[in-house]
């Protein structure tokens, strides 16, 4: 992927994640997941902090919640969300923008 506007940051075992380096005013922090293995198209854009994002299935049980993306093309658990939130903050605090950390 050869895009200037995102940077690679690492990730975790089922998901690839890109910053967005040129904030729009809509999504100030926005992150890139893309899945691992997946199709070319299988990703969607977060809001930081992840929980912060859409989620459905809000009645059914806690197991079957999904957190969405921008276009519901990744759905997370809330299991992989917080799995996500702390790569993040070990390995890339600088990307959850001022007041997102203690920092």
């Amino acid at each position: 992927m050869d895009r200037t506007d995102l940077k690679y940051i690492g990730g975790v075992e089922r998901f690839d994640l890109w910053y967005r380096t040129e904030p729009t005013v809509m999504r100030p922090h926005a992150l890139r997941i893309h899945v691992v293995g997946g199709k070319l198209n299988e990703w969607d854009i977060f809001q930081l902090p992840i929980r912060d994002n859409r989620e459905i299935n809000q009645s059914q049980a806690p197991d079957q919640r999904r957190i969405c993306g921008n276009w519901g093309d990744v759905l997370l658990t809330h299991e992989e969300a917080d799995l996500i939130d702390t790569y993040l903050r070990c390995f890339a605090p600088w990307v959850l923008g001022k007041g997102l950390t203690n920092e």
